[in-house]
C-alpha cells in the first residue's frame, strides 16, 4: 500500500503554500493518520510546493522525509508503477505524475481511472486488495 498526494495550493512567485493550501494539507494529514501504522516515509518531488506540502505531513505523521527526483514531472516514476509493489510510501508530487501512475494502477486492477485529483488530495493504492481509495482534505 502506498499513497499518491498532489501538492497543496501555492504562490507562483515563491512556491510557498497559501494559507488555504497549508490548512488543506493539515486536514489531509489527519485523514492519513487513519493508516498511521502503514506509512514508513514521505517522499516528495524536488520543488518547493511539494517539499512544503510534505513538511506539513511530516509534522503530523512524524515520518522521515526524502526528496525523490523520480516523482518530478520529468522524472521516471516507473518504480512506483506495476509490476512493482511499493509499500509504505506517501508520495507528494504533481498532477502529471499522479495521472500516469493512476492510469497504470487502474489498468493493473481492471478499474476505471478515477477522476483527476484536486490540490491537496490523492489516492491510496492497495495492491493486495486491488483497490484505489480516494483521500481528501475536505
Amino acid at each position: 500500500m502506498f499513497t499518491l498526494i498532489r501538492h497543496a495550493t501555492y504562490q507562483i512567485s515563491n512556491g510557498q503554500l497559501t494559507e488555504d493550501g497549508a490548512n488543506a494539507m493539515r486536514r489531509l494529514a489527519v485523514a492519513l493518520e487513519t493508516y498511521a501504522n502503514t506509512w514508513q516515509e514521505i517522499r516528495y518531488s524536488p520543488t518547493q510546493r511539494t517539499k512544503f506540502s510534505a513538511e506539513i505531513l511530516h509534522t503530523h505523521l512524524h515520518l522521515p522525509l526524502h526528496e525523490d527526483a523520480r516523482i518530478n514531472t520529468d522524472g521516471n516514476a516507473a518504480v512506483y508503477a506495476p509490476p512493482h509493489h511499493p509499500q509504505g510510501y506517501i508520495l507528494v508530487t504533481h498532477l502529471p505524475v499522479i495521472t500516469r501512475l493512476m492510469r497504470a494502477w487502474s489498468h493493473e486492477f481492471h478499474l476505471d481511472e478515477p477522476p483527476l485529483t484536486d490540490l491537496a488530495c490523492g489516492y491510496i493504492i492497495i495492491h493486495e486488495q486491488q483497490k484505489i481509495i480516494p483521500i481528501s482534505s475536505l
